[in-house]
This record gives structure tokens, sequence and C-alpha cells, in this order.
């Protein structure tokens, strides 16, 4: 009995100077002065897998109890789980790709470089144009809006981008197809679209009544030109 109470013991002991080690690796690694270029290089890839390391860990130290079987069961389940979430994790932007696909109102348009300075843009099903663009190095999928005077982001999108919430000030009024709202202004150092690339724009975050960023005037003033012909719209740098 007293042999088995010190095994047992022996085991606790080894589990939590595994679960000390993983939490110490990952605090180690996420609190690096390179973390942010760890995590542009790797797009975040690193998370996951420790992520299901400290789990694992955890999951061990519950369940090692001198079960083997159910220790072992648990580890199967509870590895299927944290696959499926690292994965989830990983593939988030071809999932969310996916599920735009599903949305008949907002489909993307095909963005095609036809020329030095020069991209093409084809009209989705219901007529709007769409350009998929890089703003500040990030992906940003913009409706374009002749009929909006400013580069329009909705909050998620500006969150994305970098802005802090609590720094957007909503003072200035402005009106949607949705009706009247408020916006804060921001200035995007660079929005890049194929080989069109513009600096300095000036934009604003709306607090709401936006579904999709607009790609408004103070875009499309900096351009040379752009034109519409039935179902393409080509602009001009």
């Amino acid at each position: 009995m007293q042999k088995a109470a010190q095994m047992k013991s022996q085991n606790w002991t080894v589990t939590l100077g595994i679960v000390i080690i993983l939490v110490f690796a990952a605090t180690w690694v996420l609190s690096s002065p390179n973390a942010a270029n760890l995590y542009q290089q790797l797009d975040l890839h690193l998370i996951p897998p420790l992520a299901l390391l400290l789990i694992l860990g955890a999951m061990v130290v519950y369940t090692w109890s001198g079960r083997p079987s159910q220790m072992a069961k648990s580890l199967l389940i509870w590895a299927g789980v944290s696959a499926c979430l690292a994965m989830g994790f990983i593939y988030r932007e071809d999932l969310k790709t996916v599920a735009s696909g599903f949305d008949s109102e907002w489909t993307a348009s095909a963005t095609e470089t036809i020329g030095d300075g020069v991209v093409s843009l084809r009209a989705a099903e219901n007529g709007h144009f769409f350009a998929s663009a890089m703003v500040n190095g990030t992906h940003v999928d913009f409706l374009v809006d002749t009929g909006a005077t400013i580069v329009a982001l909705t909050e998620f999108d500006a969150l994305r981008l970098g802005f802090n919430r609590d720094e957007l000030i909503y003072d200035r009024p402005l009106s949607t197809a949705n009706g009247q709202t408020l916006a804060a202004g921001v200035m995007l150092d660079q929005i890049t679209i194929g080989d069109i690339e513009i600096t300095n724009v000036r934009g604003a975050v709306l607090e709401d009544g936006l579904e999709v960023s607009l790609l408004g005037m103070t875009f499309l003033n900096q351009l040379g030109s752009f034109t519409v012909d039935q179902d393409r719209m080509i602009m001009r740098q």
C-alpha cells in the first residue's frame, strides 16, 4: 500500500515537472523580443502546437492516477479535440473564405493586373465591383463605391488593421444606406490593389451600419483614371 502511494506521488511529481517545463517554454517563446517578427513569419502557426501541448499536459495531470487505460482514453479524446481546434485556427482564413461563399450578396469580384499600374475588376453576380486590397500590409475586401466620399472601414476591419478601439473617436456624423451613423477619422498609410499603390489615404471607421468596407473617393481620386465598361472596371494609376 505504501509502495503504491509512493509510486503515485512520483507520477504526480514527474507530470507536474513536465507541465512546468511546457509552461516555461511557451512563456519564453511568446515573450521573447522577436515574438512579433516570429508571429509575422509563421502567421501565428506556433500558437496551436503550444496550446495543444499545454492542454495535453494539463489533461495528463488530471488523469494520471494509476489508471493507464482511462488515461489513454482521455489522451485520445483530448488530443482529437485539441487537434480540431488547432486546425481550425491554422486554416481560419480558408474557413472564412468558404463561409463568405455562402453570402450571395457580397461576392468578391475578380481582380486582375493587366499592365503596369493598370488593374481590372470584374463585376460580381450582384453587379457590384469588389476590390481585394492590401491596407497597411493587411488584406481587406472593399466594395468600390463612387458615392462614398471617403474610404470607409467597418470596425472589424479597422481592428484587424491595428487600430485601437479605445483610441477611435466617433465624432463625425455620416450618412449611409442604412441611415445616419458616427465615424472616427483615420489615416491609411498605404492601399495596394494589384499593381496600384496609393499612399496617405484619408479614411473613416464607421461605428455601425456598414456590412463591408467601402473603397471611396479619397482613394479613387488619387488614381490617374477609372472607367466602367459593362461588367468591367479599369483602374489606372
